[in-house]
């Protein structure tokens, strides 16, 4: 089986959107002595075996940094509670928006996030922005060249200070020269801060809080929170910090899961039919027929389902649009062939190819290779089925173990067993 890359996915895994907050908020140490980033990569290219309920305990450590260093009483938890809100809403995406026929780069910047994740970005920070905490104004914040120096021109204001000040504030980094002990140069102190005011730079949270604890204004947890909201806008790409400045004044409805997800998928089957032949169709409809709905079987069938799998793979070869759905094919007429160990390990290619990308891979994929799974008493997918499915709240919450097994070996053979499909048309035929 191929080796599942996550980056090849269309959508961003949960783990890659809980990691890239997690970063560039400074919540977390990427110096290899951060457990809680260390747990956090794991996730990112989704490994098989790791358990996704530990997503929710990273949650509870990065919210705890949060309050602890840089939030308000209450405005902590208010932030991680939308975030996790809108995961939620980003889930419900990917199990209702098909998207595999756009590359990551053009889907990221002109579909998910300039139209799914900004609305919901800008309604964070209107929320943000009241009394006593509007502070700044957050059109010049996100307009601005270096977030951070809108920030820190509010502080040193309160102390009649200008932003050349800032270098009196920061220790900056010790340098030797020849046998002379380290001592710290102001000149190159400014030259930083000047960088840090163009954007071209962006110092540590660490940093931060040393230059508010120099202007005396550390304790003061609304000034620390909107620092640490410049610091986290400063290192997003100033095109996406115009598009949430245009969507605040805009104050246009969050897009809902299901309607986005419509649109999405109806433009993406209109890219996805442009490129690919009017007989590989037709050859798909034919295979996905004899597969899928002939719930009865004839002398010959397994020919034919050979037959129109080669002409299928010949036709579309490696096109990312169709990729994981022939495997899919391949991997149920495996399971007609009674070869339950390839089957499965076509199941779980299928979804890896799919995954992220359109949501029947979740949605129907996924539930059938548990099926067969728990036919063949595969505990180690299973475990890796049970958690993407608890994930994606997919998983029936008021069901126990046992009713789950049941349900899944009912499952399978109702859509797999003898009487429906594993008959002898399927089996070795004596020419």
């Amino acid at each position: 089986m191929a080796k599942f890359v996550a980056n090849d996915t269309v959508y961003p895994t949960i783990g890659e959107v809980v990691a890239f907050v997690a970063v560039r908020a400074g919540l977390v140490s990427t110096d290899g002595n951060d457990e809680v980033y260390d747990e956090l990569k794991l996730f990112v290219r989704e490994q098989k075996g790791k358990d996704f309920g530990k997503l929710d305990q990273i949650l509870n450590a990065l919210q705890f940094r949060l309050e602890e260093y840089f939030a308000p009483p209450g405005v902590g938890d208010l932030t991680f509670e939308a975030f996790r809100r809108f995961l939620g809403r980003y889930k419900s995406l990917i199990l209702r928006g098909r998207a595999n026929a756009w590359s990551r780069e053009r889907f990221l910047n002109e579909e998910l996030v300039p139209q799914f994740i900004v609305p919901y970005a800008a309604w964070w920070l209107r929320q943000l922005n009241r009394e006593p905490f509007d502070i700044l104004n957050l059109d010049e914040l996100l307009r601005s060249e270096a977030p951070l120096k809108v920030a820190f021109d509010y502080c040193l204001s309160l102390v009649g200070k200008s932003w050349p000040d800032l270098a009196e504030f920061y220790s900056g980094k010790a340098q030797a020269y020849g046998n002379k002990e380290p001592g710290h140069d102001i000149e190159d102190r400014k030259k930083l801060v000047r960088k840090w005011g163009t954007g071209k730079a962006t110092p540590s949270m660490e940093t931060c809080l040393e230059l508010l604890v120099g202007l005396h204004q550390a304790q003061y947890s609304g000034i620390a929170f909107w620092v640490w909201v410049a610091r986290f806008l400063q290192k997003l790409d100033k095109r996406y910090r115009i598009l949430i400045a245009d969507a605040i004044l805009a104050k246009n409805k969050l897009p809902t899961p299901a309607d986005f997800a419509e649109d999405l998928t109806e433009r993406n089957d209109a890219l996805a039919r442009a490129n690919i032949s009017h007989d590989a169709v037709t050859y798909l409809r034919a295979l996905t027929t004899l597969l899928f709905y002939s719930r009865h079987r004839h002398i010959g069938d397994k020919a034919r389902a050979e037959k129109l799998l080669a002409a299928v793979k010949e036709l579309v070869g490696e096109t990312p649009t169709t990729k994981y759905y022939v495997t899919w094919l391949e991997a149920r007429y495996l399971l007609y062939c009674r070869d339950m160990a390839k089957a499965l390990a076509g199941y779980e290619q299928a979804f890896y190819e799919g995954m992220y990308g359109d949501f029947q891979a979740e949605t129907m994929l996924l539930p059938e290779w548990a099926a067969i799974a728990q036919k063949a008493g595969d505990k180690a997918a299973l475990k890796r089925i049970d958690s993407r499915m608890k994930l994606l709240r997919m998983y029936p919450a008021e069901m126990g173990p046992e009713e789950m097994v049941a349900l899944r070996l009912k499952a399978f053979h109702d859509n797999f067993g003898a009487g429906v499909c594993f008959i002898e048309s399927f089996a070795e035929v004596a020419s």
